[in-house]
Parts: structure tokens; sequence; C-alpha cells
């Protein structure tokens, strides 16, 4: 994978951080690109070993000959749920056109046998510098890369080293840490489901005197959403496919191969590396910004005796994921992506080395500058550019400014599910809860819902007067990262706020057979908040009395 790793300061969380690392830890010794190239000869894709892992390959996904795996409709809508909105594949005829033919240009260059599955390059809305290699075969190239790259070269460069993934089964090593990785995404979920969960029942469940009071605490709902958009794209950053540092080192050096083979000046590559360099402040500075928010607006209006410290813990700990928190996850992560700067000095040692008399590049865009300038690719840098103005004000707390941005990306792409998610925080900010339900009510028909953003639409059909669509809502939140214990809490804060004891007391029964102990504590404690002395019951919204008999029982059943 090419795509900027996120710089991790120190933070709090060190207890959530250390049992992350278990999951994060490669499963088998990693070679970095010193090491590799002291060995080589001459080329690296004409060592042995890579002769011989191409003419006995692994059995993966990649190497089959059945058919692709497919995610939701023929443009891998399935992935906006996976990845996020901003990530959905963007169908555009002349783009795709030059990745097939640029990938069958590199391809033709490989000296061994062939995949027995063609990749299959896709542009995805996503703005950062970037590509990825799916396990399946497929490579996500990034708009980012597209409208960030100065030469064909370095264009070439980037989809080559994915290519080198593929051809070098890299796959086929990672079965097991991918499914660290999908452990890791759902234990973000998780906590960013917590945050949004408490954000949402901080709006239904406090004593709003005044509008003043609601005001505020639609704004802590919207701030906690817009960190948690933020921080799902650093946790993206952190748990997407991420190669064991010897395995970037080879995909490095089959890159540089398959360019030069293919006629591209090799010394372009380091061009790559200077970008992703680029990248390392920007993710920082967003990641903690993001975390402070969530910290600030969720964290100190939430925890005081409300939870007994869950949140704080919760936010803590996937800010210390987030933003790494820890000098040794600092260390883990270089481990698994080396530094930009360091993998560019190792590739120019190894194109002076192996191809000293490669002629200079030509240095042009070619057909990359036509490509960048179609209607369809211009609207979509404008919305990119629009959609981190929204976002940038929804962190910031000023729903009105992000709503203007959300409308202006809208405006440039209609089909934008990122923009029209960040229209609907905004106009939870807003006090526009219709409006707000409507729209979350076509992304997740469109394309999915984060977890959070699940929670979050299930809440606003309760406050719209729709209780049998704000279960189901959560079902299918719970469905949509195989979890369906995660809502738990959130159903049994919806019946309690519809005054059903009996559908409340079947609910608490469930949250107590539940293996996770997160989901437990969370039921738990909604029970007795109820009961807390001068707990607030605004009209309308608010918790049924569960004392006696009955409240006691239900009680005992989340010990």
């Amino acid at each position: 994978m090419l795509t900027a790793p996120l710089a991790v300061p120190r933070r709090r969380g060190r207890r959530a951080l250390m049992a992350l690392l278990a999951m994060l830890a490669p499963g088998c010794a990693t070679v970095d690109s010193s090491a590799l190239q002291a060995s080589l000869k001459g080329r690296y894709v004409d060592e042995p070993q890579v002769i011989a892992d191409a003419a006995s390959p692994p059995l993966t996904a990649a190497t089959t000959s059945g058919p692709m795996r497919t995610f939701g409709n023929a443009r891998d809508v399935g992935s906006v749920v996976l990845y996020g909105a901003r990530n959905a594949t963007v169908a555009n005829r002349p783009v795709d056109a030059y990745l097939e033919r640029l990938c069958q240009r590199l391809l033709a260059a490989w000296p061994h046998a062939r995949l027995a599955r063609q990749p299959r390059l896709m542009l995805t809305a996503d703005p950062a510098y970037g590509a990825v290699a799916e396990a399946d075969g497929r490579i996500r190239v990034n708009l980012g890369l597209l409208t960030q790259v100065e030469t064909e070269d370095e264009m070439a460069f980037v989809v080559a080293h994915e290519l080198g993934h593929l051809l070098r089964y890299h796959n086929a090593t990672r079965e097991e840490e991918i499914g660290q990785m999908r452990d890791l995404r759902q234990l973000g979920d998780q906590v960013i489901a917590t945050g949004a969960m408490l954000a949402n029942s901080n709006l239904g469940r406090q004593a709003l005197s005044g509008p003043g009071d609601q005001a505020e605490a639609r704004k802590a709902t919207m701030i906690g959403l817009a960190s948690s958009m933020t921080l799902r794209e650093a946790l993206d950053t952190v748990a997407d496919p991420a190669w064991a540092r010897g395995q970037e080192a080879q995909a490095d050096l089959v890159g540089v191969d398959l360019m030069a083979a293919a006629g591209f000046d090799p010394s372009s590559a380091s061009d790559a590396f200077d970008r992703l360099q680029g990248e390392y402040a920007r993710s920082r500075s967003q990641a903690e910004q993001a975390g402070a928010a969530l910290q600030s607006g969720l964290g100190d209006r939430l925890v005081k005796g409300d939870l007994r410290g869950m949140l704080s813990q919760a936010v803590d700990g996937f800010v210390a994921v987030a933003n790494g928190a820890a000098k040794d996850f600092q260390q883990q992560l270089q481990t698994r992506h080396p530094p930009p700067a360091e993998r560019s000095a190792a590739v120019l040692a190894y194109v002076d080395r192996t191809y000293p008399d490669r002629a200079a590049g030509a240095g042009q865009l070619g057909e990359i500058e036509r490509l960048r300038n179609l209607p369809r690719i211009r609207a979509m840098r404008e919305a990119a550019d629009n959609i981190a103005q929204a976002q940038q004000a929804l962190l910031e707390g000023q729903p009105q400014e992000a709503l203007r941005w959300a409308q202006a990306a809208l405006a440039a792409t209609p089909d934008s599910t990122a923009a029209r998610y960040q229209l609907a925080v905004a106009q939870i900010g807003l006090g526009q809860s219709q409006a707000a339900r409507d729209g979350l009510r076509r992304v997740k028909g469109e394309a999915g819902l984060p977890l959070e953003g699940y929670i979050t639409l299930a809440r606003l059909e309760q406050q719209t007067g729709s209780p049998a669509a704000a279960l189901a809502t959560l079902d299918e939140g719970g469905r949509s990262v195989g979890n369906p214990d995660i809502v738990l809490p959130n159903r049994l804060e919806l019946h309690l706020l519809r005054h059903d004891k009996a559908a409340a007391e079947t609910e608490a029964a469930r949250c107590a057979a539940s293996p996770q102990r997160a989901v437990r504590s969370l039921c738990r404690d909604i029970m007795e908040q109820q009961e807390r002395p001068g707990a607030a019951r605004p009209s309308g919204l608010g918790l049924p009395d569960l004392g006696g008999s009955l409240g006691r029982a239900m009680r005992g059943l989340l010990r």
C-alpha cells in the first residue's frame, strides 16, 4: 500500500493502546530495504525466489480464476460502508481506460508468469495521495493521486508498486493480519459508536430548560459526529491493509523494475515518497484536532458522574489508536510503514546501482493533464475541497458554515454521499431534525452509513415519531459491522424513552447475556442514570420510573 502513514505523538490511553499493539504486531519477521538490497546481484525481479514464487503461486483470492468478489453493485458501492463514503468508486470511462492501459503496459514488463486473475484498477473519491492493492486483486487509485502527481512517471511508480504486492502474492501471507485489522476497525467502530450514542443520549435525556441548552446539546452531538468522521479516516490510515516492512521494500523494488522496463524513468519513484512526506503533517493535525474535539465536546459534557468515566476511557483509548498516543505505537507503525524519506533513499540507491544508464524522464503529465480537466474530475476536485471545508467547520462547531460548504459540494457532485452525510450532520447542529433524518435515510439507502450514522438516524427516527423505524435502524447498524450486540444499549434506551417497561426488561436481559463487557456496562449505566437522585426527565423524553421489583430485577440482570 502506498498511502500516507499517520504521524503519532505521545498521548494518554496507554493501557488501551498496548492491547491494540498486540493486534497490530506482524505475524512474521520483517526485512528492511537495505538488507533486501544487500543480497541482490541485479534486478530484484530476476531473483531466484521471485522466479520460484511466480512459477508456483499460492492459492489466494488474487490467483484463483473464479469470479471476483463483488461488494454491492458493479461499481463497488459496498466499499463505501467499509472505507467511508468519500472512498466510493467513481465511474469515469476515460480515467478507467487510462488506468487500464497503464496497468497493461506495466504488466507487460513482468518477466514471469502472469496472474491468473487480471488486476482491476478503480478510481475512488478519496482526495488523499495514494493507492491500495486489495487481497482480491483490485487496486484502488485515489482521486488525490490523479490530481497531485507531477509526472506520468510518478503515477507509473505508484501503480507499479501496488502491482508489486499482487505479483509477489503478499496477500497470501496476510490473511491473519487482515483479520486483525478487521478486529481493530471494529474496535474503533465500538468506541466511535459509544461516543455517538452518549452524545445523542445527551440530546435526548438532559433537562433542556431553554433554547440555549438545546442548542448546546445539538452542538455536542454535531461535534461528536464530525470528530468520529475524522477519526475514522485516521483509523483507516492505520487499519487499511498495511503491508509489513519487508513487503513494502519488495513492492518498491518490483515497482522500480516494472516502470524501468516499461520505459518510465525509475528515479521518479522518489517523487512519490516526497508527496507522502507532505501528508504527514496534515494527517497528524486533523487527527489531533478531532481527538481534542471529541474529548472536549463529549467527554467534558458527559463524563461528570454520568457513566462512571467510561466515555473518558473510551475516548482516550480511541485517540490512542487514531493519534498514536505513545512512542511504542510510532515504532510499531514505522515497522509496518517505513518513513517515506527512508524508502526514497533506498529506492534511489537501488536505481543508481541497477539502472546507471537510464534515460531521464520527460517530466510531463502526458494524458493525466487531460484527465484532470475532464468536467467530472474537476467537479470531484471542487467537491473534495468543499467537503474538507465542511468537515473543518463541523469540528469547529459552526453548523451554518458547514451547511454552506456541504451544499456547495452537492452542487458540484449531486451524487456525493460524503457531502450529503455532512449536510445532515450540520442540520442536526441547526436543529433541523426532519431534514437531517431524511438526508441520513437517503445516504443509508444509497451507500450505507458508518455505525455512528445508524445510531444517530435511530435517534432522529425516535424524535420525529417513528420508534419502530428507530429500532429497525439500530438493528441494521449492528448487522452492518457484524456485531448486533453493539446496539443493545441504544435499544434499551429507546424502550425506556417510550416508557415500554416490558420491552426494556427484555432488552436488559439481552444486555446481560452479551459477552461484551462494554455493552453490559453501558446498559447498566443507562439503567442507573434514570434512577439517580435529581435525574432530569424532560417532558416527552423522560425515562419511566422503574422503581420497585421491576427496577430491581432489571438491574440485577445487568450485574
